[in-house]
């Protein structure tokens, strides 16, 4: 999976490097306000921040050829089937799940939809502290 995002961001670099710059200074610019604006796990685990990261990944994929989608959508699969595992061996029982803010989107829309588990949401948990 590391190798595709690497070969794909090479690519993009090699052949297109114009959209490797405007892309860099996008994710440079997001992650500025984010850092600027993130002032509690309830700000980083925020239906905005979820948002914002679609966004920059909805554009990843645009830009980049299908290896950087395919790294990107299996490292979230590995995530979520992990998950999916592991609450079936515990069933019953509370699981902490911490990943990369990027890919937080992702696995909270998979994780509501999928009715053998429960999601207990990070703000409703972290609001209570």
């Amino acid at each position: 999976l590391v190798s595709l995002i690497r070969e794909s961001d090479k690519d993009l670099s090699e052949k297109s490097p114009g959209k490797a710059e405007a892309f860099s200074k996008y994710v440079d610019t997001l992650y500025d306000y984010l850092f600027k604006t993130w002032d509690s796990p309830m700000s980083v685990n925020s239906k905005r921040t979820d948002a914002l990261f679609e966004v920059k990944h909805n554009y990843q994929n645009a830009i980049y050829d299908d290896r950087q989608t395919k790294g990107w959508e299996g490292w979230n699969t590995h995530f979520l089937d992990t998950i999916l595992e592991t609450a079936q061996k515990n069933k019953g029982k509370r699981i902490v799940v911490t990943v990369g803010a990027e890919h937080a989107y992702w696995l909270r829309e998979k994780l509501r939809a999928n009715r053998s588990i429960t999601l207990l949401e990070a703000n409703d948990l972290l609001g209570k502290f």
